[in-house]
């Protein structure tokens, strides 16, 4: 398991309450991160069906395929376990879970929002199971993981020594001549060999007039003189993340180029200063935008989101906690967040600044490391 007993019986604990307060008796949770979450079930197959069934006093149970059980036996905490084969249908198997263990009336809490509920889940389980009502209980569980343990933050920590080692190594691989394929490796290869288990996204290396296009990465373009190489990544311990992004130039960037990218840096620096508990998400979010205005800019965009848990294809828990304009979200010690100021002129450049930052009693704290600049090389 990646972690004992005593740190998944607080959260289970601290899942049941918020069920008790929205009068939810039995809690099926869908999405996979608060699955690993919750018994420490994690696999690279987290694209099979699972449901965890979690009722409001007795053990909870894992509806899982075949395949899948003995690793949820090896790395999890539970041993109840509903097997469904290959030429069964999961949805079947669930619902005779719940009937089985008498969880089959009352209140039952279903994550309608996670993209691991079908519409055929809820239609079914509303005219199989028609003792119940059921209750739509996404966030419940993200509730609870908003704020770290001592134990997942310092997995958190782990992450950021393997990604700030990444950074430097791809800094390193650029050169005209290079390609943005070579770039990635360099970074990969790095941070596997520094301990990151696989990846909850592939690094971005985005170069020249594709760096300006947001989400675009390696696609073996070759390096030249003048293009702005745009980072971003995390390497992964015991599934946990702690993402950086930094931007490079070859040759001297232009004057555009430094005027967003001093804007992006401001705009981190101010919202790290505003990290600090009583803040809002909407603080936070309002520090990036005002550095921007200031410099007769805007992004229109988020500032950054909640950060933890990762399985493919994200590292961000933004359904958590995003920091957006006017979010009430009031900061919390123990929560972490990805902080990502980054400005893009289209097919032109991309620039941007991140850190992964803990909220702490007194503040924050910047838990990757790496200069603050446009890597000039």
């Amino acid at each position: 398991m990646t972690f004992d007993l005593g740190e998944y019986e607080p959260r289970l604990a601290a899942v049941r309450q918020r069920m008790a307060q929205s009068g939810i008796d039995t809690l099926l949770v869908h999405t996979f991160a608060n699955i690993f979450y919750l018994i420490g079930h994690q696999t690279t197959g987290m694209a099979n069906y699972h449901c965890l069934v979690v009722p409001a006093a007795s053990a909870p149970c894992l509806v899982v395929r075949r395949l899948e059980a003995p690793l949820a036996d090896a790395c999890s905490w539970i041993d109840d376990f509903e097997i469904w084969e290959d030429h069964e249908d999961p949805i079947t198997i669930t619902i005779e879970a719940l009937r089985t263990r008498g969880l089959d009336r009352g209140t039952i809490g279903v994550e309608l929002s996670s993209t691991a509920v079908s519409a055929q889940f809820v239609e079914r389980t509303q005219s199989e199971v028609p003792s119940s009502t059921i209750k739509d209980a996404s966030g419940l569980v993200g509730g609870v993981r908003r704020i770290k343990s001592e134990a997942e933050i310092e997995c958190i920590r782990q992450a950021a020594v393997i990604t700030s080692k990444g950074v430097r190594a791809a800094l390193i691989a650029i050169m005209p001549g290079a390609t943005e394929n070579e770039v990635a490796a360099a970074a990969v290869s790095t941070m596997y060999r520094a301990g990151s288990e696989f990846m909850s996204r592939e690094p971005t290396v985005s170069s020249g007039p594709r760096s300006g296009i947001a989400h675009t990465s390696f696609k073996r373009r070759v390096l030249e003189t003048g293009d702005s190489v745009l980072l971003e990544m995390s390497g992964c311990f015991n599934r946990y993340n702690a993402p950086l992004m930094r931007v490079a130039s070859i040759g001297e960037p232009s004057d555009r180029m430094k005027k967003l990218s001093d804007a992006c840096l401001t705009g981190l620096e101010d919202a790290i200063a505003t990290v600090k508990p009583g803040a809002t998400a909407g603080d936070v979010e309002r520090a990036v935008s005002d550095a921007y205005r200031a410099a007769g800019l805007s992004a229109g965009k988020r500032a950054g989101y909640s950060v933890g848990i990762g399985f493919p294809v994200t590292w961000m828990e933004a359904d958590i906690i995003a920091l957006k304009r006017d979010d009430p979200t009031v900061l919390k010690p123990g929560m972490v967040f990805h902080i990502v100021p980054a400005l893009r002129e289209a097919r032109k450049f991309s620039v941007g600044c991140s850190e992964t930052v803990l909220v702490t009693e007194r503040g924050s704290e910047v838990l990757t490391t790496l200069d603050r600049r446009v890597f000039v090389l």
